[in-house]
């Protein structure tokens, strides 16, 4: 497979975050006179209004300097066309409010487009049975759907503190670029640094890293939305078929945070009678903020936590582990995920007694 040298690949992300620097700065005054901002509420405690600006620019980053410098290829065509899609919708939703139905049905066409246009097929979970490949035969298409859809919307669902969605998908991306340098097109690699560029920029304004310097901004749903599309996408392309890399169950590691606080906060709505996708404060960082952790603490205690299981995953892969064993360890990890959100009350007060003292 063709691939660049790293000074190439750094400039291209110098090129990128200088780019997304840029687009925040200008449509920032925009988003104001068009009321794309976010205001406090009850569940949302910022202070002021705050720039719904970030997803629209990563967005413009990677398909404008795709479009502009990369050789246009029908996958990117079609990544960059659900990209859109979900974008569009998601600032809309920033700005209007949209149901979660609607939502939900713009998600499953982008899939679609990723699924027919792009051609990405969940056909296999590899030997996570030992001896057995798990293929999915006639469910393919309806599991990919439920999984592209799962994706986004973990990274929408946690995007509930500063930094966190973020930082979780730089997580993924500095995963994924570990295990597919050198292993896929340029384009599909290029595509991958864009974005991560962008995507540390976007990190930069909304810690208010300069405050002198910046306005703090959020992602919104547009941005949300977006990190999870493109990270399944690549998830989903590098672990099957002809074009596969890595281990289904690796992908599983890359994202192990957002999609486990997911499912459980699901779970836990579901089994307390309330709709699945009503906001809520009882995710796994509002467990840390109860126990009077500060927000920059909890969000490094987190991001440990998720390069920790990414690191797992990634030397598994290295190592050539069972994809059985590693499914397993997965499903230790995941345990003690579950176990930590269901006794959040008691470890929050264990948490609070230990601080103090």
């Amino acid at each position: 497979m063709a691939h660049t040298s790293l000074p190439v690949e750094l400039l291209y992300f110098v090129f990128a975050f200088l780019f997304a620097v840029f687009l925040i700065t200008v449509l920032t005054p925009l988003t104001f006179r068009l009321g794309l901002t976010d205001d406090p509420c009850k569940r949302k405690r910022h202070s002021g209004s705050v720039p719904l600006v970030g997803g629209i620019a990563m967005f413009l980053v990677m398909a404008g300097l795709t479009l502009l410098i990369l050789p246009m290829t029908r996958t990117a065509a079609y990544l960059l066309t659900a990209s859109a899609l979900v974008t569009l919708v998601g600032a809309y939703d920033d700005r209007f409010t949209m149901s979660y139905k609607m939502r939900l049905v713009a998600q499953v066409i982008a899939a679609f487009v990723i699924i027919y246009g792009v051609g990405n097929v969940l056909q296999s979970f590899g030997q996570i049975i030992p001896g057995v490949e798990v293929r999915l035969g006639y469910l393919a298409v309806p599991v990919t759907v439920l999984g592209i859809v799962g994706v986004i919307n973990a990274y929408n669902l946690i995007d509930g503190m500063d930094g966190l969605a973020g930082g979780l998908a730089l997580v993924a991306f500095v995963g994924l670029f570990v295990l597919l340098r050198g292993e896929i097109s340029l384009t599909s690699e290029i595509i991958l640094v864009f974005l991560s560029g962008a995507l540390v920029a976007y990190l930069l304004f909304n810690l208010h890293v300069f405050p002198s310097y910046t306005t703090k901004v959020f992602m919104g749903d547009a941005g949300s939305t977006l990190l999870g599309l493109i990270i399944v996408a690549f998830l989903i392309r590098y672990t099957q078929g002809a074009s596969r890399v890595f281990e289904p169950v690796t992908a599983l590691w890359l994202v192990a945070v957002p999609l486990t606080d997911m499912c459980i906060t699901f779970f836990r709505r579901l089994r307390h009678g309330k709709s699945p996708f009503r906001p809520d404060r009882t995710h796994v960082h509002h467990i840390f903020q109860r126990a009077r952790f500060s927000k920059n603490a909890t969000l490094i205690i987190i991001l440990l936590w998720a390069t920790f299981l990414a690191a797992v995953g990634i030397l598994l892969e290295r190592l050539g582990v069972p994809a059985f064993v590693s499914f397993g360890l997965f499903i230790v990890a995941f345990a003690i995920h579950a176990v930590f959100v269901a006794r959040a009350w008691q470890i929050s007060k264990f948490f609070y007694r230990l601080r103090r003292n």
